[in-house]
């Protein structure tokens, strides 16, 4: 991006759309120019309608507040879910229904645990989905397609687990 673009997409709050606005006007240009005509202009213009869609879904997703009562009563039922199997398994094996209660416990608390990291699928956590990665992947695919010679490395992973 050159730096006068630079300067005008850090003053949007919204980078994202700001950038895909230059990608329209750089397009408008492009075909005004007489260098895309015809099919190519309308192919990739409707790339760009598609990216625009694709994003303002990804923001809608990221945006979403999850209700903090399905939260607390997830945990409560989970709670009274673990209580009631030490009753039970107490007529069956006495005592140690409080261990099978807390490793019962312990696994529906985890997925609770999981599902809660999950809420949030954009944030850089290693359970997030990596936007760096996906993005470098387009960009490098796009200047190949270019024969750009300065292609930029893949986004690597960390201790080949995850991608920040």
């Amino acid at each position: 991006i050159p730096s006068g673009e630079c300067d005008e997409v850090e003053r949007h709050s919204n980078k994202h759309n700001a950038i895909l606005n230059f990608q329209s006007k750089d397009l408008h240009d492009l075909e005004k120019k007489g260098w895309v005509k015809g099919l190519r202009f309308l192919e990739l213009n409707r790339m760009l309608i598609s990216f625009s869609n694709e994003m303002g879904m990804s923001e809608r997703i990221k945006s979403t507040v999850f209700p903090t009562t399905y939260i607390y009563y997830t945990r409560m039922a989970i709670w009274l879910f673990v209580v009631s199997n030490v009753f039970v398994f107490n007529d069956l094996v006495g005592p140690w229904s409080i261990l099978f209660g807390i490793v019962i416990g312990y696994i529906f608390l985890m997925i609770h645990f999981i599902g809660q990291a999950l809420v949030n699928p954009f944030d850089p956590t290693p359970t997030g989905i990596s936007l760096d990665q996906i993005t470098r992947t387009i960009e490098i695919n796009s200047l190949e397609t270019l024969r750009d010679p300065n292609v930029p490395e893949p986004v690597k992973s960390v201790n080949n687990e995850y991608i920040m």
